[in-house]
């Protein structure tokens, strides 16, 4: 049987990098194709720090009660040796409309909208 870490769900994502911390995936292909198209144009890996969650999980994170990242359309991200306002803007180019930034803790949240942007 093959492990999480083994299905690709693109050239440099697999979905062990979107599980629950209960082993559980849920992710939408455009959130990974777009993740996949910003590391293109940064030509540097991209961490996925927070991917699907349950409804469990979310709330125990402190998270909203609509969070994308429930219906698996969001992701939160960083890059090293990439500044979060160039990652901002390699996320809204590469199509994210939802965007976060959380500059104390040095990722950013994307999703697939709708469309606002928020500094937490």
């Amino acid at each position: 049987m093959a492990e999480l870490n083994d299905l690709s769900v693109d050239r440099n994502f697999n979905l062990k990098e979107f599980e629950s911390p209960e082993q559980l995936v849920k992710i939408h292909p455009q959130v990974v194709g777009q993740l996949q198209n910003m590391r293109d144009h940064l030509g540097k890996p991209i961490k996925v720090t927070s991917g699907y969650r349950t409804p469990a999980h979310n709330k125990a994170v402190g998270g909203s009660r609509g969070s994308k990242h429930m219906s698996g359309t969001a992701a939160d991200i960083q890059c090293a040796g990439v500044s979060l306002d160039d990652l901002v803007n390699q996320a809204r180019l590469s199509g994210f409309i939802g965007i976060g930034i959380y500059r104390s803790q040095n990722f950013i949240h994307v999703d697939l909208g709708p469309k606002r942007t928020w500094n937490g």
